[in-house]
C-alpha cells in the first residue's frame, strides 16, 4: 500500500522559512521523484532527499521517513554537508537534481541576495493587517542579516520583499487592501509595524502585480511569532 507523501508541521515551517517553494511544488517534487537520494538516517527508514528550488537558484535537502511518508525536515545543503562530518554532496548529484527541474540544466541567475547561513541572522515573522477590525494574519517568516530598526530597513532588503509580494500573490491577496505590515520576534521582543502608505512610499515597485510564476508560495499555517 502506498502511503502519501506529506509534511510533519515542523517542515512546513522550514520549507517556508528556507525556500521560496510551496507546500504544492515541493511535494509534487517528491511523488513524482523528482528528488536525488544522497544518504540514510536512523531509523534506517529515513531518506536523505536532495532537491532544487528554481525560485532559490539553490539545493536543499528533504529529511523524509519513506515507510511513513513524513517529511521530518528541510536543511539548506551548506547546513547537511557541515552535519554530515563536511562529506560534500557530488557535483554530479546536484547537477542530476537541476536536471529534474530544468530540463536544460540551467539554473537562473538569483535576483536577490539570500539569506544569512542559520548559524548567523534574525528570524522574523512577517503578518499583514486587514480590514475595519485590523485582523492578523501570520504569512511566514524571514532571516535578515541584522534587526531592522526602521521600516526603510526592512524595505530595502530586496530578499524580504520578494518573498513577502510572492506569498502575497499566491494567496491572491491585493497589497493596495493591506493596512499594515508587521514583522516581529517575541524573543527578542522586537514588533516593527509599517502602515500600507509606507509601503507604496518606501518600496514603488512593491504594489506591481507582475510576478514570476515559478517564484510564487501559497499561504503558509501560520506560526507563532
Amino acid at each position: 500500500m502506498n502511503v502519501p507523501n506529506r509534511l510533519t508541521r515542523h517542515a512546513r515551517l522550514r520549507l517556508a522559512e528556507r525556500t521560496s517553494l510551496s507546500q504544492l511544488d515541493f511535494l509534487a517534487l517528491l511523488d513524482q521523484h523528482r528528488t536525488v537520494a544522497v544518504g540514510r538516517g536512523h531509523p534506517c527508514t529515513l531518506r536523505h532527499q536532495l532537491f532544487y528550488s528554481v525560485a532559490d537558484a539553490a539545493h536543499f535537502i528533504a529529511v523524509h521517513d519513506a515507510r511513513e511518508g513524513w517529511v521530518i525536515t528541510i536543511l539548506p545543503l551548506a547546513y547537511y554537508e557541515g552535519q554530515n562530518r563536511g562529506r560534500l554532496v557530488p557535483e554530479q548529484q546536484k547537477r542530476r537534481a537541476i536536471r529534474h527541474v530544468l530540463p536544460d540544466g540551467e539554473p537562473a541567475p538569483v535576483p536577490f541576495p539570500p539569506p544569512p547561513p542559520l548559524e548567523q541572522g534574525v528570524l522574523l515573522f512577517f503578518s499583514v493587517l486587514v480590514g475595519a477590525t485590523e485582523t492578523k494574519l501570520t504569512l511566514g517568516s524571514y532571516r535578515f542579516y541584522r534587526l531592522p530598526a526602521t521600516p526603510q530597513e526592512a524595505l530595502t532588503h530586496t530578499g524580504f520583499i520578494a518573498k513577502f509580494r510572492t506569498t502575497l500573490a499566491a494567496a491572491h491577496m491585493d497589497p493596495a487592501a493591506l493596512i499594515a505590515l508587521t514583522l516581529s520576534n517575541r524573543t527578542l521582543r522586537h514588533r516593527l509595524r509599517i502602515e500600507c502608505a509606507e509601503l507604496a512610499a518606501l518600496s514603488p515597485e512593491f504594489l506591481r502585480s507582475e510576478i514570476p510564476a515559478h517564484t510564487a508560495v501559497p499561504l503558509p499555517l501560520a506560526a507563532a511569532a
